[in-house]
């Protein structure tokens, strides 16, 4: 039969195994994912085990009550129970994470940046 395909798989040529897409907001990446980039993403089934510390994330976290989603290096921290989200040379300062507050994580798995010409 026929192998089903996701939306991210059949919009982004060559990058399989997606989850979706979506713009990117802020300068933390920058120049890397600038304001405006399309990113692909995979998300990440069984956090911390399945990370690629050291690789670009989507981190979704509870920041007392409030909702939070930043995009970053996500590396491990020396203290156990926390997990540290960077930015691209310092975009970002780095923001320790409690690892019980993480809701969502995903990878990104590629970017498209437009430039438009006049």
């Amino acid at each position: 039969g026929e192998k089903a395909t996701s939306v991210a798989d059949s919009a982004w040529p060559g990058i399989r195994g997606g989850d979706g897409a979506g713009k990117g907001r802020g300068e933390a990446m920058a120049p890397l994912i600038a304001n405006g980039d399309t990113v692909a993403y995979r998300f990440v089934n069984t956090f911390p085990e399945e990370v690629l510390w050291g690789e670009i994330h989507i981190v979704g976290f509870m920041l007392g009550s409030e909702k939070q989603l930043s995009v970053g290096y996500l590396v491990q921290s020396d203290i156990p129970g926390v997990v540290i989200l960077s930015g691209y040379e310092g975009h970002l300062a780095d923001r320790s994470i409690r690892i019980e507050s993480v809701r969502s994580v995903a990878i990104i798995r590629a970017k498209v940046s437009y430039t438009i010409l006049s």
